[in-house]
């Protein structure tokens, strides 16, 4: 009501006397020039918020790429939402299990932020391997558990991609417990340019035909490896990888390939020592260690002056590597190791946490060691 009494009052002053104007006493003209800077002020200020908005977008948008969609239960009593399971994303190579989460009351399920990628989604009951079962396990695309059937989900940047399922519904009574095995594994990895034995490389065994993980081992100081576990699964593909990334991963029989469908499978001795043959893992590049290092820098959540900081011996490195001339390699262990002061230093200025700036560190061992430094 106050801004609509002062607009009435406005309008007063260009009525004629005697037309229902105000009288206005001997103050009238400072009076009308008060209310025209402040009527004025208004319109400033209107402006200015309005010329604002034509530049201020908001803050930029941060979605990240997911998965989403519904699982259905077939039974006896028709086809209806199926509750509490098991979803897993998988690597649509390596199987390696990049998010889990299990379907609300509808069915439904998100996976949540995801890097860009390719992916298997397998739908199971919540116990796992474990039995009684309410589900037959499945893989979307399939109504088999089987990885390396499922349909390929591909995620692009900031987008939503859709992987509905359907599972069927086991009566308890009808479950039969497969049988379970008992596996003794062992070997030995080794470079493979060098032959030499190759420490702290991780040997992981997976499920033959639904890719889930069920051991793992590290390779001692002559690069040998053994495990035993239990498992209901009859047959098992190994991975070697290794966690500093200075060799190429790869599975068992695959020919130096990471990828799990080309894994040769291990069946023919459970119950009994299975002896493997040599694995041999191929190195990486220096340059192209070097450039993983700036990926990796690249997708830290550090400030773009820490990035810059960090990078910048990295972009010379590689530069000196990738030259061809093997005497520049004794520059670019300059810069590696300059690079190490400046992880140090951000890590001690709050910058870097502890596991990011280890994990730097580690891989920066990696392409010194494989630069030959001192």
């Amino acid at each position: 009501m106050r801004g609509a009494a002062k607009n009435r009052l406005d309008l007063d002053f260009h009525r004629p006397r005697g037309q229902g104007g105000v009288q206005l006493n001997e103050d009238s003209d400072a009076t009308r020039q008060t209310f025209a800077r402040k009527r004025n002020s208004r319109l400033l200020a209107l402006f200015v918020l309005l010329f604002a908005g034509l530049f201020w977008v908001g803050p930029r948008s941060t979605a990240a790429q997911n998965i989403t969609g519904t699982v259905t239960a077939e039974s006896d009593k028709g086809v209806g939402p199926a509750q509490d399971v098991q979803v897993k994303v998988f690597d649509s190579a390596n199987a390696e299990i990049l998010a889990q989460t299990t379907t609300d009351l509808n069915g439904q399920y998100d996976t949540g932020s995801l890097p860009i990628g390719t992916y298997r989604v397998r739908f199971s009951d919540t116990y796992g391997n474990e039995l009684p079962t309410v589900y037959y396990p499945d893989f979307f695309g399939t109504t088999a558990d089987v990885f390396c059937s499922g349909t390929i989900v591909d995620v692009q940047g900031g987008t939503t991609a859709t992987a509905d399922g359907q599972v069927e519904v086991v009566p308890i009574a009808k479950v039969v417990p497969p049988d379970f095995y008992n596996y003794s594994i062992s070997g030995t990895v080794m470079d493979a340019d060098t032959l030499a034995a190759l420490v702290g490389i991780q040997v992981t065994i997976f499920g033959y035909d639904n890719a889930l993980p069920l051991a793992t081992a590290i390779t001692d100081s002559v690069g040998h490896w053994d495990v035993a576990f239990g498992t209901y699964e009859r047959a098992i593909r190994v991975r070697f990888s290794d966690p500093s990334n200075a060799f190429f991963p790869s599975f068992f029989g695959a020919g130096n390939s990471d990828d799990y469908c080309k894994g040769t499978f291990i069946s023919d001795t459970p119950d009994e020592l299975a002896q493997l043959d040599q694995e041999y893992l191929v190195p990486i590049p220096p340059d192209q260690l070097t450039q993983n290092l700036v990926d990796q820098i690249q997708n830290l959540t550090v400030p773009s002056s820490v990035s810059t900081v960090l990078g910048a011996p990295l972009t010379r490195a590689v530069s000196l590597i990738e030259d061809g001339n093997v005497s520049n390699d004794s520059g670019a262990c300059g810069q590696l190791t300059s690079f190490i002061s400046r992880v140090d230093a951000e890590e001690k200025n709050g910058q870097l946490t502890s596991a990011d700036a280890d994990s730097l560190r580690q891989s920066t061992e990696a392409v010194l060691t494989q630069l030959g430094c001192q």
